[in-house]
Parts: structure tokens; sequence; C-alpha cells
């Protein structure tokens, strides 16, 4: 075919378009005119819809739309019946089959193999990442078979019984009495033989411990009996006698003497230190006059629901082992039902008697075998968790305590620095410090984060725990807040022996002889000699004689010494207590009464008031009974310096400071120590002090014990190495001077 030329080939669109509009188009047709060679159409095109499109159009929104109102049906009725009781109920079912599935399986992933000493502290980090401690106190249940001894379940022997749930247990459903501790019956009657106790055995000891119920006001004779038969020199009391109102143990000591039977007991000493109590007991037997000493370590904060703090319960641990060396008998540990603080301190003695022998640790097997003893021993997680965290506790630190004889040699020692570490055993012991001593949270400290207390604080980060501060009671106006930046340090013989604070602002010198009286404080220590200044204010009257009013509490100088190294003013304090209201009035004389105010007795004050026509009260001012008040300034440490120049002169301030409490004992209260910001020296001056008191009354010191009490509550204090070392040559120059001077 040949080829037509391009001039040939054009086509006259709108001729075309005519023709085929004329021929071919009906009405209702689309005409569509496509652009032929790249000629350009000028004739618009047309474009119509027809019936038939729009039907269908109008039948797809239709289809359309009834699957997306039965989609939405269908989807609220499958969220109808989800929500239904019963299809929540089947879920829970589910996710709690699902739980107990996970759990069993990791119940019975819980290692029973010993742990060695060097790997224990990694592998706790990783028990603790993974809650494997939850799991393992749960897998505890699987191995205590509950099998109550038959003379436990007797009539006569369930009145014996503080908790039908915690008594001696048999070995299985056909043995009985395995280890009950089975008393000699008095006169041969078989019902006296009955006590609720249990041996249990030590570590590589058999019958190294007896674990027994708090003695009752039934039991308490039977208890003594049961002393003198095992032939036992030392009762571990873990806890006080009341707690929370209900009665965890009987007395069942005299302070001075007391029979049961034909036991006379005669308490010979009691030695009170912050933590736990020591007393000595004479026992003896009428009808023979035989004679035993009998020691009993209490420690009375420990709560059943708490745990105290691990380095004092290790302290406890050590009295009680350096008593029973050389000696005989099993040790009797009781709480109140002997099972939860009982199993607890027999856990962490083994465990620790362990170590010593093997170096292993095995945690989680001591405890079934002592549940498999006696019922619910070790009662609850926090108390499981305490054993390990005891565990760390003694592992890191070891045991601090150096006889007043080995201490220049200890120093000397401490100074060498290790080749591997290149560290010398102050920097050690000052790590180990920051690693054991918990830090505070905010929330912890919540009152001195409080906008209105803010101003309060010199440094707005360093707030006491509130767990810890004393809470000002004394107030004179509604705006009276009872806020101080104030923490307590225990001491060596009591808690709360003292109360750290910083240098007054202008705007709380107030509050310090409020605390002052609140608190009964009778001594206050100064450890900043600084001139008057608008950042530093004299929060006392600088006249002798003269009387000024801080808030509630009026002060009048009346003594004053200026030493070579310490300035003595003595201040007469007394409280005004000004009424603006009836309800003012009675709510202060009721605080004299009870130390959180009660409602019912707040309305029978204010019967009694309005009988007495005391409801006149405008504004009535009442001044108490005046106290003295005692303060020592320590002049020889200058700004800048570290440590103080003078040692000897920190000890007399010690001295004053001793005699100043001992004039004041009826008062008992904490001393007050102060320095600029309430950190640098206040550590230092507890830590000695607390060290000198166990120098005197042990020929013994634990500086590092010392210095983690003082840390407890405000763990600034005793803030750098420099301090720490002052610490140790302080008291090895304490040892030069005279042993008994601090």
């Amino acid at each position: 075919m040949p080829v037509i030329p391009s001039s040939s080939r054009r086509i006259n669109v709108s001729t075309v378009a005519s023709k085929l509009s004329q021929n071919n188009a009906t009405p209702g047709t689309a005409t569509y005119l496509p652009a032929i060679n790249g000629s350009r159409v000028d004739s618009p095109t047309a474009l119509d819809v027809s019936p038939s499109s729009e039907a269908a159009v109008t039948w797809g929104a239709g289809i359309g739309l009834t699957l997306l109102i039965l989609l939405l049906a269908t989807l609220h009725y499958i969220r109808k019946r989800a929500m239904s009781p019963k299809q929540r109920h089947k879920r829970k079912l589910q996710r709690e089959r699902k739980r107990k599935a996970t759990e069993e399986q990791d119940i019975q992933a819980v290692s029973r193999e010993s742990i060695p000493v060097e790997k224990f502290q990694e592998v706790l980090k990783e028990k603790k990442k993974r809650n494997l401690l939850e799991i393992e106190f749960k897998a505890l249940m699987r191995f205590q078979d509950d099998y109550a001894s038959e003379a436990a379940l007797r009539p006569i022997n369930r009145a014996k019984n503080a908790s039908p749930e915690v008594v001696p247990r048999k070995f299985s459903k056909w043995l009985d009495d395995f280890n009950r501790v089975v008393l000699e019956p008095l006169s041969d009657d078989p019902d006296t033989e009955y006590i609720n106790a249990t041996y249990i055995d030590g570590y590589n000891k058999a019958k190294a411990y007896i674990a027994a119920q708090g003695p009752t006001q039934k039991t308490v004779g039977d208890f003594w009996r049961m002393v003198w038969q095992e032939r036992s020199h030392c009762i571990v009391m873990t806890t006080g006698l009341f707690e929370h109102a209900r009665q965890q143990c009987e007395k069942y000591w005299d302070n001075k003497q007391v029979r049961y039977g034909d036991i006379v007991i005669l308490q010979e000493d009691c030695d009170t230190l912050a933590d736990f109590n020591i007393r000595t007991f004479r026992l003896v037997k009428l009808d023979t006059e035989e004679q035993r000493v009998v020691k009993q370590f209490q420690y009375a904060s420990w709560g059943e629901t708490d745990c105290p703090d691990c380095s004092a319960i290790l302290e406890f641990r050590r009295r009680i082992k350096s008593f029973m060396q050389n000696k005989r008998g099993p040790i009797v540990v009781h709480c109140g039902s002997g099972a939860g603080r009982t199993g607890t301190f027999l856990a962490i003695d083994i465990a620790l008697d362990r170590i010593s022998i093997d170096n292993t640790i095995d945690i989680f097997n001591s405890v079934v075998y002592l549940r498999n003893s006696r019922p619910w021993m070790v009662q609850n997680l926090e108390q499981y968790k305490f054993i390990y965290e005891t565990v760390v506790i003694y592992l890191q630190c070891k045991v601090t305590v150096i006889s007043a004889t080995e201490l220049p040699a200890v120093v000397q020692k401490l100074a060498v620095k290790d080749e591997h570490t290149k560290l010398n055993g102050f920097e050690r012991e000052f790590k180990t410090m920051q690693n054991v001593v918990p830090k505070l949270t905010v929330g912890e400290c919540a009152g001195g984060h409080r906008v209105e207390n803010r101003k309060k604080s010199r440094d707005i980060m360093l707030q006491p725990p509130e767990r810890a501060r004393p809470y000002l009671l004394s107030f004179e106006r509604t705006e009276s807040s009872d806020y101080i930046n104030a923490v307590y340090v225990d001491g060596y013989r009591h808690q709360q022996a003292f109360i750290v604070t910083q240098w007054p602002l202008k705007c709380t010198i107030n509050d310090i002889w409020r605390m002052v009286y609140d608190y009964q404080i009778a001594t206050i220590v100064l450890l900043n000699d600084i001139p008057e200044s608008r950042n530093y204010p004299y929060f006392w009257p600088t006249k002798l004689k003269e009387t000024k009013k801080y808030g509630p509490v009026n002060v009048q100088y009346t003594y004053q010494d200026t030493g070579p190294h310490i300035k003595t003013r003595i201040f007469s304090v007394k409280k005004r207590a000004v009424y603006t209201n009836l309800d003012d009035h009675l709510l202060e004389l009721a605080s004299r009464r009870v130390k959180k105010i009660d409602i019912q007795l707040l309305a029978q004050l204010k019967v009694s008031c309005c009988k007495a026509n005391l409801a006149s009260l405008d504004t009535k001012v009442e001044e108490q009974d005046s106290r003295t008040v005692s303060m020592f300034q320590l002049t020889c440490w200058p700004s800048g310096h570290k440590v103080p120049t003078s040692n000897s002169a920190l000890l007399d301030l010690l001295n004053m400071v001793e005699q100043s409490q001992l004039k004041n004992a009826a008062r008992r209260g904490p001393i007050c120590v102060m320095s600029k910001n309430g950190v640098s020296r206040c550590g230092v001056f507890c830590a000695i002090s607390m060290a000198c008191e166990k120098l005197k009354a042990e020929g013994e010191v634990d500086i590092f014990k010392a210095v983690k009490t003082v840390k407890m509550n405000r763990p600034q204090l005793v803030e750098n190495l420099e301090e720490l070392y002052f610490c140790y040559s302080f008291m090895t120059d304490a040892l030069e001077y005279d042993l008994t001077s601090c």
C-alpha cells in the first residue's frame, strides 16, 4: 500500500465531527473526538450521563452504605458480647490461668543450688531485676507441710498457744514430736510437759537454737523451766512487749527479782543501746541452790511488718556470738509467735555461719528447712528480702569493730594503698559507705520541697526525710509551719540522740527556739565561729541578762564564759502560750496530755472550759516553767579548714556536752548540732561522739558503723574522705589522752 504524504493525511476534524454527528450521533449518547496527528480540536465535546449510569451509582452507594451499617452492627455486637460479664469473667480466668502457668514455670525453675560468695552480689542484682525473690518466696509454700503436733492440738495445751497456726509440727503424718521441746513434767503430771518451742539445727551444729513462742501470762513459768532444763545461756528477743497497742509478749522478767516455781530470776544489769538492750540475769534453782548467768539480747524496735537496719542487726548478732563463745546449750530465740522475726534472725545467722565455714550462700534452702521445722518461719516477703540485704551488707562491710589496743596499727594499715585497686583502706571504706547508704528521694523529703518551706533552707536540695525530721509543735499564729530544716541522728545509747540543723536564716530564728523548747533540748553545739552578718545572724540575745522574744519563746541570756577554744553561753528559756480563741486554748491543753490530738478529748475539754466560763478567752498569755539551755561554740575550727586545729579542744567540747546532758537527764532531750549548712562538721561531731561512748563503755571503736549511722538520715554527713580520716585520727589521739576522757 502506497504511503500517503502527510499533507494528504490531514483530516478536517470539524468536517468529520459534523459528519459523525449527522450520521451516527443519537440523542443521549456521548461523542468522543480524538485528536488526530496532534491536531487541536476546537469544538468542545459534550459528556452526558445516561439514566442507567445514575442508577448504577445509586445502587453502588446503597450497597456500600448497607455493608457499612452491617459492619458497624457486627462490631457493636462483638464489643457488646466481649464486654458482657460472662465474657469478662472468662477473659479474667484465662489471664489468671496464663499467669499461674507462667508462675508455675518460674517456680519450677527456682534454683536450689548454693551460690559462691564471690558471685552472690551479682546473682542478687539479677534476681532483683527479674523479680526472682518474689518467685522464690512463693515457692517456699510448696515445701511446707502443715502437720501440727498432736501434743499442740490437745485441748489442755491449746490455751498455751498464742497462735493456732504456729505450733510444733510433725515430721510427717505418722512421726510426731521429732523436734518439739518436751519439758520434764512437774510432779509426774504429763499435762505439764508441753511448751510451744522447737529445736532448730544450725549450720554444722545440731539443736543450735530453740525457736519459741513469746511467753504468755500462762507460760512464763514454763519458759524459765525450759531455759534451765536446756542449759541455755542466751535468750534472743526480737520483739517489744507491745506493738500497735497489741501485746506481743509477756514481760517474763522483773527489773529486780522475780520467782517462777523453784527458779528465782534476778536482774543484775541492763545495758541500753540505741538499737537493742542487753540484760544480765542470774538464775537460782532453790532446791539445789545452783546458779547460772543468762543474758537476754532484746531488739525491741523490730516491728512485725517492717525490718530494722541491716548494720544494726549485724552488730546485734556480733554481740550474741561474742557472748556465746565457749558456751554450750541452745540459743533461745523468740518474737511474738516464734515464727516471722524469729525465723528471719535464724536464717541470717545460719547464712553467715555458712559463709565462714564453706564460703557459700544458700538462703532459699535454709528458709525451706526452717519452715519444715516450724510453720511460717520468715513470714513475709519483706523479711525474706531483708535476709538477702543483710548478707550483702555483711559481705561489703565485714566486721568493722576494732579494739582500743589495735586501733593505731589498724589506722596505719588503712593508710597503705592496694597495688591492684590503687586505693588505700580509707578510700575503699568511703566508697563502700557511699554504696551501702541509701539515697533519699524528693518524695521522701516532701515537706522541705513545699513552696512555703523552700525559703527556709540554705540549700533547696538538702532536705530532711519526713520520717526523721522534728515536727515543730509550738504555734503562735495560724500561718506558723511545723517545718524546720533539721534531721534526727541516732547515737550510741539512744535513738534520735542528735538533731542536726543549719545555721538559721533570718526567717527561721523563731523556729530554732520553737524546736529547742518543743523537744526539750538542753545543749546546743555550734561548730562555726563566724561574725554576725545578714546571711548568718546571731539567733540569741547578745547582751548578758538581756531577754528577747522569738515567736512564742522568751530567751534570757544568763551566763557566758570564753575559753581558749570554746565559748559557753547559758540561756533561760520560757514559752509564752498565747491563745486567741477557745479552740487554740483547748488544743494546747490537749497537746499536753496526748501526742496526737483526739477529737473526743477536744470536745470534752471544750465542754469543761465552757462550764468554767473560759469561752470569753480572746487573748490570754501564759508563761510556762523556764528551762536551762547551754550553748557551746567551738572556735578552733576556722572557715575553710576541713578539720579543727585542736583535737584536745574537741575532746573538751565532748566532755562539756556530756556533763550538760547529765545535768538535764530528766528531760532526755536530743543534742542540737549546728554548722553553717547543716552538713559539714556536724557528721564528724556526731560520729566521734558515738565512737567515744563506745570506747568508754566497751574498750572498742567502730568508726565505720558510727559514720554509716549518721549518714542514714542525711547521706551528705561526713561528706568527704578528709572527714572520715579525721574520725580515725581523732580516736587514735583520744587513746593517748585518756580512754575515759571522752
